[in-house]
């Protein structure tokens, strides 16, 4: 074991169990072995993957850093709109901070595979929806994430386990910015975006851009957590969720909402 995971494991006993349930957990089934494949992508030994995941950062236990992720937001703290694309395209921690995810439950409620014979999950993060909703036999499954080493991970995945390009293939590149915001308009039966909105600043123009892609009938599937304008607590807790300038229902042009809660899943039905 690394010398500094084990030093922070003995003097603070209580990392301990979540650190051994992550290590087994993150193999299982419903991760799609995520550690397996961050070992492998990574080139990172078991335990420090474990712990970048586990979102403690060994060097700032004594301080009031609260992890990998939220360290490296305050440590660049964007502010702009370009600043906060760039922290996202950059961001290591990200990539180990989305690998705890599972299945997003409700597309079972709302997605079918006879239905839904093309979907894209936009903000795709390490990709347990996208592999999630193959195995459940979903046909064509596309990608996008502005985070260049999650794009490539997921990349990485669906090729190691044969499933690229015939079912599931990113859909652009990141740095070149050429990507599927720039045509096939009416190509998608179903949009994904899974806790993706809250971090977009302007996020009513990419949604506008989103909605040329749906065919008529289509459906967006969203959960957006964006903060509460005025509340200093969150606003030091989740300083990267953004507040919804834009009411999200006047956001939604020509969409129907169909189902769901905000706090959950909410379903948008393109008219």
């Amino acid at each position: 074991m690394n010398k500094a995971i084990k030093k922070v494991l003995d003097e603070h006993l209580e990392l301990r169990k979540p650190f051994a349930e992550l290590k087994v957990g993150l193999r299982t089934e419903k991760h799609f072995d995520v550690l397996g494949d961050l070992m492998e992508f990574t080139g990172l030994d078991e335990d420090e993957v474990v712990f970048r995941v586990l979102k403690k950062n060994p060097s700032h236990m004594e301080t009031k850093g609260r992890g990998w992720f939220w360290d490296e937001w305050k440590w660049h703290d964007p502010a702009s709109s370009r600043e906060i694309d760039w922290f996202y395209m950059c961001s290591q921690s990200y990539l180990f901070s989305n690998a705890r995810k599972t299945f997003w439950e409700p597309l079972d409620e709302f997605l079918n595979p006879r239905k839904h014979q093309t979907v894209l999950d936009y903000g795709s993060g390490v990709g347990t929806n996208v592999l999630g909703l193959l195995e459940r036999g979903f046909q064509q499954v596309a990608f996008y994430d502005i985070g260049v080493l999650q794009q490539r991970f997921l990349e990485f995945r669906v090729r190691k386990r044969k499933l690229y390009p015939s079912r599931a293939h990113p859909v652009g590149d990141v740095w070149s910015g050429k990507h599927m915001l720039q045509g096939f308009p009416g190509f998608y039966d179903a949009i994904i975006l899974h806790d993706v909105l809250e971090h977009v600043p302007a996020y009513e123009k990419l949604l506008g851009k989103l909605i040329n892609l749906l065919r008529p009938g289509g459906v967006i599937v969203e959960r957006s957590a964006f903060r509460n304008e005025g509340s200093e607590r969150l606003a030091k807790k989740l300083p990267f969720h953004l507040i919804e300038k834009v009411k999200l229902k006047n956001a939604m042009v020509g969409m129907k909402l169909i189902g769901g809660h905000k706090d959950t899943a909410r379903c948008w039905r393109k008219c």
